[in-house]
C-alpha cells in the first residue's frame, strides 16, 4: 500500500477559489441591545490560512474588544 506524499496532493478547483480569502481581515460590527445585551461595537480580526498541504483551510477569528462588551452585558444583567 503506497500513499502519495503531500507535496503530490493536488488542490481541487473549489479549493482554489478559496485563496480570495486567505489574509487577515479587520472587521467592525455593531451588536444590537436585547434582553441579554446592550449595545456595543465589537471589532475584530479574522486570520484564514492554509495548512501545509493546503487541502484544509484555518480560520482563526479574535475579537479585539470584547471586555468591554462582557462589562455592559454583565451591568445590564444586574439591573
Amino acid at each position: 500500500m503506497s500513499q502519495r506524499p503531500v507535496a503530490m496532493k493536488m488542490q481541487s478547483p473549489e479549493l482554489k477559489r478559496l485563496a480570495v480569502i486567505v489574509d487577515e481581515w479587520s472587521e467592525e460590527r455593531q451588536a444590537f441591545d436585547s434582553a441579554c445585551c446592550p449595545t456595543a461595537k465589537v471589532t475584530a480580526v479574522e486570520t484564514f490560512e492554509w495548512l501545509p498541504d493546503e487541502l484544509w483551510l484555518l480560520h482563526n477569528n479574535a475579537s479585539t474588544d470584547y471586555t468591554d462588551y462582557a462589562d455592559k452585558k454583565t451591568r445590564k444583567q444586574g439591573q
